[in-house]
C-alpha cells in the first residue's frame, strides 16, 4: 500500500486553531476523490535530524491504491477545477513525500502512533540500507510492523533543506528505535494521531 506524507504548520498570521479546522475539512475533500483510501492527521517531534521535514509540526498522512503521483495530479486537478478550494493563507510552507512499499508487509490502517525513520543512502547501496533497517529497525519495540518503503520529495514552498533522504521505515508505536549506525544522514521523527483516521 502507497503513502503521501504532507509536513506542514500554520503560517505565522493564522491561528492555530483556525489551520487545524480548515485542514480537517480539507482531509474530507482530498477522500472524495479516486485513488485515497483512508487519511490522518499527526502532531510531529523530531527526534533526531534537523532537515525538513523535521522542522514541521504537524503532517498528514493518506494511505493510496495506486501510485501517489497519480493521485496527486487528481488533487491538483481538483483545485483547479474548483472542486478543492484553498484558503486566502494558502500556498503554505510545506513538505510532501511520496511512500513506495519495498516490503511485502504493509499498515493496512494509519496507526494511532509511529515512528518514521527516513536515510539518504549516499554512496551505500539501498540494499545495505535496507540490511540496516531489517537488522536493528525490524528488531525493534513492534517487530513484524516495521515497513520499509522508497520515498520521493515532491517538496513546495520549503521553509528549510530537505532531506535527501532515499528510504523511510514507518514503524508502529511511539519508541524510537537505535539509530546508532545507520548509513548516511537520517531523520527520525515520532507522529501521534491528532484523532481517528477517516476515510471515504
Amino acid at each position: 500500500m502507497s503513502f503521501r506524507a504532507v509536513f506542514s504548520g500554520p503560517p505565522d498570521t493564522v491561528e492555530e486553531s483556525e489551520f487545524h479546522r480548515w485542514y480537517d475539512d480539507h482531509l474530507d475533500e482530498i477522500l472524495a476523490h479516486d485513488g485515497f483510501l483512508e487519511a490522518r492527521r499527526y502532531s510531529i517531534e523530531a527526534v533526531e535530524g534537523s532537515a525538513a521535514p523535521a522542522n514541521y509540526p504537524f503532517a498528514s498522512f493518506y494511505r493510496i491504491d495506486g501510485d501517489p503521483e497519480a493521485t496527486n495530479m487528481v488533487v491538483r486537478g481538483a483545485v483547479s477545477a474548483g472542486e478543492i478550494v484553498h484558503p486566502s493563507w494558502f500556498p503554505l510552507p510545506r513538505s510532501s513525500w511520496a511512500f513506495y512499499p519495498l516490503d511485502e508487509d504493509e499498515l493496512d490502517a494509519l496507526p494511532d502512533s509511529l515512528i518514521m525513520v527516513m536515510a539518504d543512502s549516499g554512496a551505500v547501496a539501498d540494499e545495505a540500507l535496507g540490511g540496516w533497517y531489517r537488522q536493528h529497525v525490524g528488531a525493534g519495540p513492534t517487530p513484524g510492523r516495521e515497513v520499509l518503503y522508497r520515498i520521493v520529495p515532491s517538496t513546495v514552498d520549503e521553509a528549510a533543506p530537505p532531506s535527501t533522504a532515499t528510504m523511510a521505515s514507518l514503524i508502529v508505536g511511539d519508541a524510537p528505535p537505535d539509530a546508532t549506525g545507520v548509513p548516511g544522514d537520517v531523520v527520525v521523527l515520532r507522529a501521534v494521531a491528532l484523532g481517528p483516521g477517516k476515510t471515504p
